[in-house]
């Protein structure tokens, strides 16, 4: 690949490739109603960049929008193809491909940003290479590394090899956390670099107030394993929680069956889906946030910042790099058991809630603020656009 050429101050032009709902939602309040970890990080960071000098496409999926928008930002949206509800993820690829390809070219953009492995990735590299631009794939989730491997790979047969390509292609690679650097060398042979998660609220100033439930927050999905809150919560009647998650069209009948289940339970207040920009009142109001997701699907679980930048302690099956413990910000444990003893614990003492919070509240200061992070970012991103060729170089604990 020749180089791009363009002076080191001269900020390029990024486009974030993101078909999910989540993200047409939460940059223009358009689309289906979803919110997603994810999404929540690069609509963060997209207009933090775009405050930086950049200029911020994103292509997005087809949610009946119109095929062009800029939002107040001065953000560009482009559709990537028409997107038929009817059929498969990989089947709108395939079928799609002609127009996908179109959509790449339109936003023309220096370098190309996906997130999460899916035969996408592939497309995504082959277009960068072709058309002499960057691309650079993000780790959404642990098991992003072993997707790239063909023979382990549960992605649909028609996208695994598209999927190794991406991740083996891409000009430079992105993970959350150590442990998903370890992985990757492991599985692809290839290193990272390592930008932490952003907070996505720098004004939530805890108030040191005790909270009034156990909160759980996610899209009900089998990873996050919904019905193991409501199990915790079956076994502990005297204590509140309230659950809160939209519905994803992949598993509606999971939905249903979690909120006919908690619409049983007396102590559980079910809210289904609730828009993001409601959502920082409910972990203000928590006493801890519980967060029962299987550790592999996960990199660094989004609502564990929210709840962090609320000063919100909390206890969960998923400990990224192990932060929890050796920050002290909540409790990782291994069963339901453990989570209802220690959610008794924390919701049992006002004073074990604010020490906890305090020191939540301190560490999302540190390592994961939007100016912080921010920087890193655009510092790592100009370097791969401006680099003849790509270095991989060898990441740092993110606490460094």
């Amino acid at each position: 690949m020749s180089n791009i050429t363009r002076q080191p101050d001269t900020k390029p032009s990024i486009c974030f490739v993101v078909t999910s709902p989540a993200m047409l939602s939460l940059l223009t309040s358009q689309g289906p109603a979803a919110t997603g970890g994810a999404e929540l990080q690069l609509s963060v960071l997209g207009r933090a960049l775009k405050e930086k000098g950049w200029e911020v496409s994103f292509l997005v999926g087809d949610y009946g929008q119109d095929r062009a928008i800029e939002t107040s930002e001065g953000i560009r949206l482009l559709r990537a193809y028409s997107q038929p509800s009817t059929r498969p993820v990989w089947a709108i690829l395939v079928r799609s491909l002609p127009e996908f390809w179109r959509s790449l070219a339109e936003i023309d953009a220096d370098i190309y940003v996906s997130r999460g492995l899916t035969g996408q990735a592939g497309v995504i590299a082959a277009f960068a290479k072709l058309k002499r631009r960057r691309y650079v794939f993000w780790l959404a989730k642990n098991a992003d590394a072993w997707y790239g491997v063909p023979r382990l790979s549960p992605l649909p047969f028609v996208e695994r090899l598209p999927a190794w390509y991406g991740i083996h292609s891409a000009d430079a690679l992105i993970v959350q956390s150590n442990e998903q650097e370890a992985l990757l060398r492991r599985y692809v042979g290839r290193s990272g670099v390592l930008v932490p998660s952003v907070s996505p609220w720098q004004d939530a100033v805890p108030d040191g107030q005790p909270g009034e439930y156990a909160l759980w927050i996610a899209s009900i999905q089998p990873k996050k394993r919904p019905h193991l809150l409501l199990d915790i919560a079956a076994d502990m009647p005297q204590a509140r929680f309230v659950m809160a998650g939209g519905k994803r069209s992949a598993y509606s009948s999971l939905y249903e069956s979690v909120q006919a289940r908690a619409r049983q339970m007396p102590n559980v207040d079910f809210l289904g889906f609730v828009p993001f920009e409601q959502t920082k009142e409910l972990f203000q109001r928590a006493s801890v946030l519980v967060s029962t997701s299987k550790a592999e699907e996960e990199g660094f679980p989004n609502v564990l910042l929210q709840a962090w930048s609320t000063g919100t302690p909390v206890v969960a099956t998923c400990d990224p790099d192990e932060v929890i413990c050796r920050h002290g910000l909540g409790y990782h444990c291994e069963d339901a058991t453990q989570i209802a003893e220690r959610i008794r614990e924390i919701t049992g003492s006002c004073e074990l809630q604010r020490q906890i919070g305090q020191r939540a509240y301190a560490y999302v200061s540190q390592h994961h603020s939007v100016d912080h992070i921010t920087a890193k970012l655009s510092d790592f991103l100009q370097e791969v656009v401006c680099a003849k060729t790509i270095v991989h170089a060898d990441h740092k604990n993110a606490e460094e």
